[in-house]
């Protein structure tokens, strides 16, 4: 019986994992944005607040191939810059001051490739916290002041695919980007297990034998 549990199992898997399969086009996100093109910039007039001390910035990366330089993926004068070193796999953010030197802080020196990451940057006036798939990885404190006429730019970068990036106004609490983490990038196999939770029954004479939970 156990043989047949198990069995039934693996075959359930194979068979919801083609499913799902099927119905997308790629392990990537159908509302993925390729940046090997210039996109265009966020205008102020598109922004809520412009100018306010305590915002978030959202963002799922997915990294198809190795990048030979440092790539920014977005910045915004006398903000902040969120960039990737292709040659030691350094996520980092950088921000501006008008008095004095930037500052780059590491988010982490092991940015995965061909994988979706979840990456949040929340700032709440001098404190800026930095998450991946939603787990809090580093807090640091750094004044800076954001300019309110500057817009949001994007890099040109091949290879490079982002999803649901967002501003919004307010500093975001650890519960809330691991619920946004679940909520996943939108494609299609990367989220299954978020998604839904499945359980194997095995009826003997219409008797329940067996239950087992896959996920």
């Amino acid at each position: 019986m156990d043989f047949l549990v198990i069995f039934l199992a693996i075959l359930l898997i194979v068979v919801i994992f083609y499913m799902v399969y099927t119905k997308s086009d790629n392990t990537k996100s159908k509302i993925e944005v390729d940046m090997s093109a210039q996109l265009a910039d966020i205008t102020t007039d598109k922004l809520v607040k412009p100018d306010a001390v305590s915002y978030t910035y959202k963002v799922w990366l997915y990294v198809d191939k190795p990048i030979s330089s440092t790539a920014f993926i977005f910045a915004r004068d006398k903000d902040l810059t969120l960039k990737l070193n292709g040659t030691t796999s350094v996520l980092s953010v950088t921000t501006k001051h008008e008095s004095s030197a930037d500052i780059t802080h590491m988010i982490t020196n092991n940015f995965p490739l061909q994988k979706w990451v979840y990456v949040v940057i929340s700032v709440d006036n001098a404190t800026i916290d930095m998450y991946l798939d939603g787990k809090l990885v580093k807090s640091v404190v750094d004044m800076h002041t954001p300019d309110g006429t500057s817009p949001i730019k994007f890099g040109i970068n091949s290879g490079v695919f982002m999803s649901k990036f967002n501003r919004v106004v307010g500093a975001s609490d650890p519960q809330t980007v691991w619920s946004d983490y679940l909520d996943g990038s939108g494609s299609g196999l990367s989220n299954l297990a978020n998604k839904y939770s499945v359980n194997l029954t095995v009826l003997k004479d219409n008797v329940l034998s067996t239950s087992v939970s896959l996920w």
